[in-house]
Parts: C-alpha cells; sequence; structure tokens
C-alpha cells in the first residue's frame, strides 16, 4: 500500500512539473512579455535615457531595461509616451525624436520612425497610418508664431508622409474612428479634429484652457485633462461636450486613465477618482502615497480595476505603488527613472 501511494504520488509530482513545463513554453512561444506590465520610464531629460521595465504576472521585482536587452540598443530619448495598438507598441520620445515601433510580445524592433519628426509627444494609429503630435521648434513652441505640427506616417512601411500644421503644443491624440483623429491643443482651448481620409484639419471643439490628455470610458465617451485644473467628458460622434468639472490636478504632468467606469487622475501624492457616468467633484482622495512626494505616471487594467502610480523622481530609479479597486495597495516594485505610461498585457 505504501509503495502505491508513494507511486501516485510521484505520478502528481510528474504532472504537475510537466503542466508548468508546458505553461512556460506556451509563454515563451507567445512572447515574453505577454503576462505581466510594461512601465514606460520617462527618464533624466539631461541624459536622454528612457528605458522599460516588465513586471512579470505574480512577481514583485520587475525586469530593467528590457527594450535594450531584446534589441541591443537603448530607446534613445526621453519616453512622453506609449501606446498599444493591435500588435505593435509605439515608443515616443523626445530629445532624441524617436517613434520606437515593437513587437508587443517580445519587445522586439521592427520600425523606427524619425524623419519629420520635431519634439514628439502622443501617437495614435489609425486607417493604415500613424500619427504623432510634435511642438515643433522648443524656441518658437511658446512664441506668437509656433510650428506645431501632427507627422503622418505608413502603418506597415514607416515611410513619411506629410505633416499638418497645428494649433500650439499639441499633446495627446486620440483616434476615435477610422475617419476622425482628435489632438489636444495643450497651449489653447481648443481640441482640434483630423480628417484621417484627407489628412486635413475638419473642425475643432472648444474647451477649458490646456487640454493635454485624452481616455475613453466603456460608453465610447472620451475624457481630457486640462492643465488649467478641468476634466472634461465630451461625446466623439457629435463632438460635444457633455461635462466639465473643476478638479485639483497638478499642473505638470497632467495624465489621466480609465478603467471603463471611473477615471483617475492625481494632484501631488494623492489619485482621485471619477465616475465617469455620473461625474462630480471627489471630496477625497482614492488613494494617497506618502513616500512619494508627487506622482508621474498613473495607468488603469481595464481586466482586473488596478491602478498603477508611477513616482515623479529623475534622480534615480522610481517607485511603482499598484491599488486595487477600492484604493488598497495590491504591491510596490522598482522601475526605472520616473515611471510614466503603463501597458498591462
Amino acid at each position: 500500500m505504501k509503495q502505491i501511494n508513494r507511486w501516485l504520488l510521484w505520478l502528481l509530482v510528474g504532472i504537475t512539473a510537466l503542466q508548468l513545463t508546458g505553461c512556460n513554453k506556451k509563454d515563451e512561444a507567445a512572447g515574453a512579455y505577454v503576462n505581466g506590465t510594461l512601465v514606460f520610464n520617462e527618464g533624466n531629460f539631461s541624459e536622454g535615457n528612457g528605458s522599460v521595465s516588465f513586471l512579470k504576472k505574480g512577481e514583485n521585482t520587475a525586469q530593467d531595461n528590457v527594450f535594450e536587452t531584446e534589441n541591443n540598443t537603448p530607446v534613445g530619448g526621453i519616453i512622453q509616451s506609449a501606446r498599444k495598438y493591435g500588435e505593435r507598441i509605439y515608443i515616443v520620445t523626445n530629445n532624441q525624436n524617436f517613434v520606437r515601433v515593437v513587437n508587443a510580445a517580445t519587445l522586439k524592433l521592427e520600425l523606427t520612425l524619425q524623419e519629420g519628426l520635431d519634439n514628439p509627444i502622443d501617437v495614435a494609429v489609425i486607417n493604415g497610418k500613424i500619427y504623432v503630435t510634435n511642438w515643433g521648434p522648443i524656441d518658437k513652441a511658446f512664441g506668437s508664431n509656433p510650428e506645431s505640427f501632427v507627422a503622418v506616417y505608413d502603418a506597415t512601411t514607416g515611410a513619411f508622409i506629410k505633416k499638418v500644421a497645428l494649433s500650439v503644443r499639441p499633446q495627446g491624440i486620440w483616434a476615435y474612428s477610422k475617419s476622425k483623429v482628435f489632438i489636444a491643443g495643450a497651449g489653447s482651448n481648443t481640441i482640434e479634429i483630423l480628417n484621417t481620409n484627407t489628412d486635413a484639419l475638419d473642425g475643432q471643439i472648444v474647451v477649458e484652457s490646456g487640454p493635454e490628455r485624452f481616455e475613453a470610458d466603456a460608453k465610447g465617451k472620451l475624457w481630457v485633462a486640462c492643465n488649467s485644473g478641468y476634466l472634461i467628458r465630451f461625446n466623439p460622434a457629435t463632438n460635444t461636450v457633455e461635462k466639465t468639472i473643476a478638479v485639483d490636478m497638478s499642473y505638470y504632468p497632467v495624465r489621466i486613465a480609465s478603467d471603463g467606469e471611473s477615471i483617475f487622475y492625481f494632484s501631488g501624492n494623492k489619485i482621485y477618482k471619477v465616475d465617469a457616468t455620473n461625474p462630480v467633484v471627489p471630496t477625497a482622495p482614492f488613494a494617497e502615497v506618502s513616500e512619494f512626494s508627487a506622482f508621474n505616471g498613473i495607468g488603469a487594467d481595464k481586466t482586473t480595476g488596478h491602478v498603477y502610480v508611477g513616482e515623479a523622481v529623475y534622480t534615480r530609479n522610481g517607485g511603482v505603488k499598484v491599488f486595487d479597486a477600492n484604493g488598497q495597495e495590491v504591491t510596490s516594485f522598482t522601475a526605472g527613472i520616473a515611471p510614466n505610461t503603463f501597458i498591462v498585457q
């Protein structure tokens, strides 16, 4: 009887080992970065050392410099934003002016966009094209005659197509449909609308001063955060503003996140939560991090409801905190310098 029990025990151990090995092989086959969170670290401007970290699901220590590991070259510059479209991730850097296009699962470099860029900020991909907002020459960006624009590229080949002149200091860009892209003019009070069939401007939406970053909720409404301290919901189908609330939002950086049901923003080291359906000014923070003096970035996982925030520190690697839907801390880890964007895969 003891021999039979021992045999059964070893059989179970063997089956478990095979299952784990099978899972690992599946993960390896799918790509090393499919089961966790990619963290895009802004870096220090004077050194141009933006980087990418990866926290594998179930672990508490992130792998740093994973872009460089996979491609034998640094990202190059200061990471302003990173967006996932389909099976690719688009990493926008200024200082050295790159858009790095990588496979989302492997982080292997597929395209590098550089022609036509001048202080790029954000990216959208739609209708077979890539659209990148640019401040233009920095010595003119804050003057009376800025040369801001959106650069347009072929999404397959990365070939530069054209520039479309924009208003002052465009920040966020959001692809709504195959024929419509919204661009936030941070140096103005307008959201410009680009027709992707003609690649020409086709109207604008007047909002509060300093629109910067977009997010969408579960009902398809778009939200824009303004550096003047406003959070605005508008209908992208009709181009009409539906709700404007005044909030205590840090002037820089201005970033928001959405889990579909709620919009999250930060001020200093406090996170605030706004209901997307019935938005009102929050009376208390969703969470607070006493160890951080301020945040540099925020993200939300639409599957788990987890909220990520990155520490605003530029002289050393920054911390990341993760909170559940109730504002309770789930985990924390260290990423690169000034974590500002999170993509959960």
